[in-house]
């Protein structure tokens, strides 16, 4: 068992690893598409595709790092109460959240799933793609919060301390 985990808690990692550098591109496209943009905007005519398409990388972005901190640990919780539970208590407790959580993600998939697809056929009227695209974030970004979720459930079963 506790090399499954391990298994999974690697995956995990390799997972973010990947996120991130995509997450780094990402943010860097936005920055050379903007600058483009301001520089054709002053000197030229206007991109009549760039603010489309800073937007949809923003979502991205959003989702991607919303994964990142999901595997870091690093959104915001109140944790006051919890801290005051004996170390059997937190463990349930940090269950119950990862458990919910994971729902959540699940929930997040199948409804960002269908809503692309609902979408798919709406074309976006700056880039001309189909909008599909930008909506695909929601369901990725929800397997990604997923699979970082179930490694932090799993290293909690293998004695990894919640919330720390």
């Amino acid at each position: 068992m506790k090399s499954f985990i391990k298994a999974v808690d690697r995956f995990s990692l390799l997972v973010d690893k990947v996120v991130t550098a995509v997450a780094v591109f990402v943010l860097v496209s936005m920055t050379v598409v903007t600058t483009a943009q301001i520089i054709c905007r002053f000197f030229f005519t206007a991109l009549s595709w760039s603010e489309e398409l800073c937007r949809y990388l923003m979502i991205w972005l959003t989702f991607l790092g919303a994964s990142m901190a999901v595997r870091r640990k690093a959104h915001i919780a109140v944790t006051f109460a919890v801290s005051q539970l004996p170390a059997k208590l937190k463990k349930i407790a940090a269950c119950l959240v990862y458990a919910l959580s994971l729902y959540f993600f699940l929930l997040l998939v199948i409804y960002g799933y269908r809503l692309m697809n609902f979408e798919a056929f709406q074309v976006a009227a700056g880039l001309g793609v189909s909008m599909r695209y930008p909506y695909m974030a929601i369901p990725v970004g929800g397997v990604l919060c997923a699979i970082h979720t179930v490694a932090h459930l799993l290293k909690l079963f293998e004695g990894d301390t919640p919330w720390e």
